[in-house]
């Protein structure tokens, strides 16, 4: 996936404008891009550590936070019940329904 991800952006970089178009090209953000990456390693990174359901929430919480900033307090609360209903009916799916083993993490032990 990120040498896929990676040509993409070759590709995009080697594209010459075009000319005069009706609509306005959206605006390209290599850097939130960059950030997206980091944020996907650091997940990665901390899966053995925290576990599979602490570091799904992080995740999704940091990811989605990143990508598009909550301004209230509602949009906090909405971005911190998204993070644990993702980690929460993931978990239940794929460990219980499925029986498939997720990462304990080795600092909490679950």
């Amino acid at each position: 996936m990120a040498a896929m991800s990676a040509l993409l952006v070759v590709q995009d970089v080697g594209k010459r404008p075009e000319r005069a178009t009706a609509a306005p090209s959206p605006r390209r953000n290599y850097r939130l891009v960059a950030i997206a990456f980091a944020i996907v390693g650091a997940y990665v990174a901390l899966l053995p550590l925290i576990g599979f359901r602490l570091a799904s929430a992080l995740f999704v919480a940091v990811l989605q936070a990143t990508i598009d900033r909550p301004r209230t307090g509602r949009g906090w609360a909405a971005v911190l019940a998204v993070a644990i209903g993702t980690a929460a009916i993931t978990y239940f799916i794929f460990e219980r329904y499925l029986l498939v083993l997720l990462p304990r993490g080795a600092w909490p032990g679950f």
